[in-house]
């Protein structure tokens, strides 16, 4: 072989060894560059992970309190808690002149007013 022979080899071999270098950088580049946009997309997930289990816990409470409520309310009507105390009395109804006839006509005295 002569010695441009063994230059041009040795340049060829330098090419080829550039080249893959390159190449794996690319690779390496893509990699990284895919695990970066990984890296948000796994943090974003998280956050909306704690976000939903915030909320789930949230909501638990809210239901358990409202649990207690109605079983307060349940236990207070057993206990007869229903009374009238406190409330509007009911408002008493004016009779109709054929409401009135047809009362007096059965023999029902309608309330008399004071």
């Amino acid at each position: 072989m002569s010695e441009e022979e063994k230059q041009e080899e040795a340049e060829s071999e330098a090419v080829e060894e550039a080249v893959d270098s390159e190449s794996s950088e690319e690779e390496d580049n893509e990699s990284s560059s895919e695990e970066s946009q990984k890296i948000p997309e796994v943090e974003e997930a998280k956050k909306i992970s704690e976000n939903l289990k915030a909320e789930n816990d949230r909501k638990q409470k809210l239901i358990e309190r409202e649990e207690k409520l109605i079983a307060r309310r349940e236990a207070l009507n057993q206990l007869g808690g229903g009374s009238k105390a406190g409330s509007k009395p009911a408002e008493k109804k004016e009779l109709s002149p054929m409401e009135y006839r047809k009362q007096i006509e059965a023999g029902i005295l309608p309330e008399s007013k004071k």
